[in-house]
């Protein structure tokens, strides 16, 4: 009886932690391991004593049960005593788990939390600067040089098709020529801000930006691009670029949100954005 009992206890702890612990950390996959053993050395203690007498506990040591009855007993309640000992120590092992996971999960909450905030404060900011109290965040197109002419003024040309100024865009930020590679962006941005082109010049828009070292702006085109596809090809890299850019204007709390962000959305980052998020983290102080 006390065995059927010891086992269910087990069973409802190997339930649990997967559900509270997350299997996915090392603690939590040492602790599972260690209940395995645990069930384990219970089914071998089970089936000896069926294989050689029912409920005789003596049988799991030997053949002469009047002999070997009461070591059997002796020896049987030890290894009890000893598997309720594991169990204890198991369930402690749990609650101070739980309480681990509590204390990530509010701190996460805390970095989320924040980054919403201080996006809100740079927008605010932001449209103060512009002359605007409420709106969405327009960033202005430069301007090209006037010439003075001696005619009459040409009309103005459609401009090129979205694909090309996106084109002419790579090319001038591929060669650090961060104001035309705006300019196309914000064109594209002005022309079709509903196409799906519109999606890639927002995350053209705050490359440029972050280059020119507007590292406000930056952070808030990089995120309204992560904004217009939260699910979208360009989503991890804004959020990369989202937490790059508060790290640059000593916003470490809420770029850590960002990250966090990063890690809640995509479990499993590209190969090319891990190892610039783990740094960024190391950088900003993330716990």
């Amino acid at each position: 009886m006390a065995l059927r009992l010891l086992l269910a206890a087990l069973l409802s702890i190997s339930f649990v932690l997967p559900l509270r612990a997350q299997v996915e950390s090392r603690e939590a996959i040492a602790l599972r391991n260690q209940i395995l053993e645990v069930q384990h050395e219970l089914d071998q203690l089970r089936q000896q004593m069926q294989a050689g007498g029912g409920n005789n506990p003596g049988s799991a040591l030997g053949g002469n049960y009047g002999q070997a009855a009461p070591l059997g007993n002796a020896a049987s309640g030890d290894l009890v005593a000893t598997l309720l000992q594991e169990v204890n120590s198991l369930q402690d092992q749990i609650r101070t788990l739980r309480g681990q996971m509590d204390d990530l999960t509010n701190k996460t909450d805390t970095q989320l939390a924040d980054l919403g905030k201080k996006i809100d404060d740079l927008q605010f900011q932001f449209q103060l600067m512009q002359g605007k109290g409420s709106g969405p965040v327009a960033f202005p197109v430069p301007s090209s040089p006037t010439r003075p002419t001696q005619h009459a003024a040409p009309t103005a040309t459609a401009p090129p098709p979205p694909e090309v100024l996106l084109h002419q865009g790579e090319m001038a930020l591929a060669r650090s020529d961060y104001a035309a590679a705006l300019s196309a962006a914000e064109t594209v941005l002005k022309t079709d801000p509903r196409s799906p082109r519109a999606y890639d010049a927002q995350f053209l828009a705050a490359r440029a930006l972050f280059g020119e070292k507007q590292f406000t702006r930056a952070a808030l085109a990089y995120d309204d691009a992560y904004g217009r596809a939260p699910a979208g090809s360009l989503a991890q890299d804004s959020l990369l670029g989202l937490a790059r850019s508060l790290v640059a204007i000593n916003q470490k709390p809420a770029a850590c949100g960002a990250l966090s962000k990063l890690h809640q959305q995509f479990p499993t980052l590209r190969s090319d954005i891990a190892p610039a998020a783990t740094s960024l983290a190391h950088q900003a102080g993330c716990g």
